[in-house]
């Protein structure tokens, strides 16, 4: 008996000593955290407001005119994105904004029946190259219906052409029906790019300009250099629909403590807007309402911005350092959201929960590359990871999984 309880007193001291050094190994990281994200994550707060400043004077100016020239297109913009939510990474480089059609009402949304209009011609996929002459016609084969979370707008012609400005609707429209027009996206999308080109032309913008070729994807860039900091503007066209949220998108879930009650009246009020994705689909946008998401999210002492720019950092310096990520930050946001939802207290997101909460959303980011599928955070249906490329996926699983077995390999201060 006396050797059985020796035995087990040794195993038990063992259990301890264990804890003992997993606790000390805890603090290490958390520490070495904390030192990596102030030393390679955190921004410059005088770089950045400057960048802020180059943006803000500009697109003031660029919005003013494109509204004077078409006021279709509003002169006050959304401010989303990284930046604008405090998210950025090492340096404010990119700026994203809204800009919103005026004066939609009483449009439909359509997710079914045929639609006859097309492009005039083939194109790339990825819309390198835009032939000068390639437009929407009318044609005798039906598009494919809209992908899950996308829809036609349609409007009655008659009652969209007494608007005021949308006197002329033919450049953003093509008729679906009697009486009806669809707004098509591309067109949105060309018109913009077109005033974008006309408000480089003839503005005193600061700093030498260059625009994106691509008109694919639901932003327009342009980049502006001053003084050897060079910031990308992305502007993307969105009707501020203000959609009450359907039951079939089942947010929020029955039960969960995150966010609160008054987050979330707060969001359903101002409800979901559409965004210029496809070519001829619009996308519901939760843009907006992840910006309120995210709002003070720290007022409670925790962690949980600091931790999730660690994660955007690791991944765009080591799981996905190439010129096309397979891993977005958009991704990465909804697994911050989905971890957020699954542990809400704030002593989950504490100084000293840093290493465990990373660890935590890296294992799940693995989990859902090896299922290949990521739920969006506010509308479950939507797989962000089904359209990705599969190769680079898997290249990115591995990186991850090396991260998770030597993470000091990657955490290096030197």
């Amino acid at each position: 008996m006396a050797l059985i309880s020796n035995f087990a007193y040794f195993d038990l001291h063992r259990e301890r000593m264990a804890c003992d050094v997993h606790r000390e190994l805890q603090k290490d990281m958390d520490a070495l955290l904390n030192s990596y994200f102030h030393e390679n994550v955190q921004l410059s707060q005088i770089d950045a407001e400057k960048r802020r400043d180059i943006a803000f004077s500009n697109v003031e100016k660029i919005l003013a005119y494109i509204n004077d020239r078409d006021p279709r297109f509003g002169k006050v913009p959304s401010r989303v994105g990284s930046y604008w939510q405090g998210l950025k990474v090492k340096k404010a480089d990119e700026f994203d904004y809204s800009v919103i059609l005026e004066g939609l009402d009483n449009f439909h949304l359509i997710n079914s029946g045929p639609r006859y209009y097309n492009f005039n011609k083939p194109i790339d996929p990825d819309h390198q190259t835009i032939p000068q002459d390639l437009d929407v016609v009318i044609t005798s084969v039906p598009l494919p219906s809209p992908p899950k979370g996308y829809h036609y707008v349609s409007h009655s012609a008659n009652s969209l052409s007494s608007i005021k400005g949308w006197t002329d609707i033919s450049d953003l429209t093509r008729r679906s029906g009697p009486n009806k027009v669809d707004f098509i996206p591309f067109l949105v999308r060309r018109r913009l790019k077109q005033l974008l080109t006309e408000a480089k032309r003839d503005l005193n913008l600061r700093g030498e300009i260059r625009q994106s070729r691509k008109v694919n994807g639901p932003a327009l860039t342009m980049y502006f250099k001053v003084n050897d900091r060079e910031i990308g503007i992305d502007f993307a066209p969105v009707i501020r629909a203000h959609l009450l949220f359907p039951s079939w998108i089942n947010w929020p879930r029955a039960g969960v403590r995150w966010p609160s009650q008054e987050k979330i009246r707060e969001i359903k009020q101002f409800g979901i807007n559409l965004v210029a994705k496809k070519d001829f689909y619009w996308m519901l946008s939760f843009a907006e309402l992840e910006k309120m998401l995210v709002d003070k999210v720290d007022a409670d002492g925790g962690k949980r911005k600091e931790i999730h720019r660690i994660m955007k950092k690791l991944n765009g310096d080591f799981w996905c350092n190439t010129t096309k990520p397979v891993i977005s930050s958009y991704i990465l946001k909804n697994i911050w959201f989905w971890e957020m939802e699954s542990l809400p207290s704030a002593v989950d997101w504490a100084n000293d929960k840093i290493w465990i909460r990373l660890k935590s959303m890296t294992e799940r980011l693995l989990q859902c590359i090896n299922e290949r599928d990521l739920k969006q955070y506010f509308y479950p249906d939507f797989n962000l990871l089904k359209s990705k490329d599969i190769k680079e996926l898997d290249i990115a699983a591995i990186k991850i999984q090396q991260f998770l077995n030597d993470p000091l390999k990657f955490i290096d201060l030197q």
